[in-house]
């Protein structure tokens, strides 16, 4: 914008939308300019997106107003400065991501475990059954119940190992079995 363009002209005159942290959008009244303009008071770090026109696209912004004082002490002006903050925004949002992630990891690295610990249990009454129905028509589905809670441990042990964040071990396959 040219300064022309811009003077005696509040933000929502020459299109911008501004919003709070929460979304919702916030009034001309609480500008931080013109609530500093009303009280007479600095209005420092306040935090905006704003819904730039020109650009077509949010940035965040931080707003800093200063009323300048008129002779009669009133305030007859305001300086205002405006920090982009939208890269400072857009990492807090990326540290969130990453945090929640963390949190997702520990999360299924416990389940794993807890999991693992209840197949090992299935794993171990298999043989025994196994052992012990040798010859019985049974036995086949004893086998299958064995390789299935197998198959669940090995998930398992990628579930615990994507928890820890430690790289899965690369295993040969043979694709002829």
């Amino acid at each position: 914008w040219r300064r022309e363009q811009l003077l005696g002209r509040t933000p929502p005159n020459v299109g911008w939308r501004a919003v709070r942290d929460d979304g919702s959008d916030l009034c001309a009244e609480t500008y931080p300019s013109m609530v500093a303009l009303a009280t007479g008071s600095v209005v420092a770090g306040t935090q905006i997106g704003v819904f730039n026109p020109l650009l077509e696209r949010m940035q965040w912004i931080r707003v800093t107003a200063i009323p300048i004082r008129a002779e009669h002490g009133r305030p007859s002006g305001v300086y205002t400065i405006f920090e982009n903050v939208s890269d400072m925004k857009r990492l807090e949002a990326e540290l969130n991501q990453s945090q929640k992630m963390e949190a997702l990891g520990r999360l299924a690295g416990g389940i794993a475990h807890d999991f693992n610990n209840r197949l090992t249990v299935l794993m171990a009454y298999a043989t025994v059954l196994e052992e012990q129905l040798e010859g019985h028509p049974a036995l086949q589905h004893v086998i299958e119940m064995g390789g299935a809670a197998a198959r669940g441990a090995e998930l398992t042990r990628q579930l615990l190992a994507f928890s820890r964040r430690t790289p899965a071990a690369a295993t040969p396959v043979d694709l002829r079995e």
